[in-house]
């Protein structure tokens, strides 16, 4: 009988002491890591990580994070206004090495502010070195801004510039509401795209060329954060008056002209970069 229990007793402690001893293993804990274990308990230094550069979209509203629906921003032609909804393309998106070396990071990107898997952009295996600086080209261009030139996905279906306007894909949808100068509300919808009719045509594409601090790039990953102000778009060499230009402006070369200027000056700016690991 004493054997028997004696048995249990050490069957017993051996299933303790390896459920400690497994509960206390050693391995990769940082998440990151290509080799990360997440039943590890204590980094043991094994950690392994990839060559790999992301890069992320922020939204502001002079300088401070966007905050869509509920806040009233005004512009400087006095309007004021809610936002509610942005999507846009980049293309061309580049980094320059100090080296002269150029790594593409996307030839384009499609961004909607409410879907968060579409504000970064990962690029993994590359090159090592010294980035310097970010090019890339708001809206689409040549051979991407033709009819159906984009993968048929719902999203780039909803993107169509109207082929009687010169067809391709709207750089950008920037939607919300404005109070009127009569105290009525109305929407906006500051819709961007190659505009082609009998009297010319207008591209908004600007290309954007970013200086960064000295961003190095090893055997882990590394960021570049690029901020969206989205009332520079309003605020430039001419004002944008919603009042002015009313609700819709795909068919109005003036608008589309005014707010390309605008955009090209300083909508999109430099916020940080970072090569932080645990970041």
């Amino acid at each position: 009988m004493k054997t028997v229990l004696h048995s249990v007793i050490a069957i017993s402690l051996l299933g303790i002491v390896a459920s400690f001893s497994a509960c206390s293993s050693s391995g990769c804990t940082n998440p990151l890591a290509v080799n990360y274990d997440e039943n590890a308990s204590k980094d043991d230094g094994s950690c392994s990580f990839e060559n790999a550069l992301m890069l992320k979209l922020s939204y502001l509203v002079d300088n401070e994070p966007l905050v869509l629906n509920s806040k009233t921003y005004t512009n400087a032609a006095g309007n004021s206004y809610v936002i509610e909804r942005l999507h846009f393309y980049l293309s061309e998106i580049e980094a320059f090495y100090a080296n002269g070396q150029v790594e593409k990071i996307a030839d384009y990107h499609y961004f909607d502010i409410l879907d968060n898997g579409t504000q970064q952009i990962k690029l993994t295996d590359v090159a090592k070195g010294e980035i310097d600086s970010l090019r890339f080209i708001f809206g689409l261009r040549g051979a991407l801004n033709e009819n159906y030139a984009l993968p048929n996905t719902m999203v780039n279906i909803n993107m169509q510039w109207p082929t009687p306007m010169g067809g391709g894909y709207h750089y950008m949808k920037f939607e919300g509401k404005f109070a009127a100068n009569d105290a009525t509300e109305h929407s906006f919808n500051v819709h961007l795209g190659r505009l082609v009719d009998d009297s010319g045509t207008t591209d908004p594409s600007f290309q954007v060329t970013l200086p960064l601090q000295s961003l190095s790039v090893n055997d882990w990953p590394v960021g570049i954060e690029v901020g969206m102000d989205l009332n520079r778009w309003f605020d430039g060499e001419q004002n944008y008056d919603f009042n002015n230009f009313g609700e819709g402006i795909m068919g109005d070369h003036k608008a589309q002209k005014l707010l390309k200027a605008n955009g090209r000056n300083d909508v999109f700016k430099f916020i940080k970069s970072w090569e932080d690991i645990l970041e």
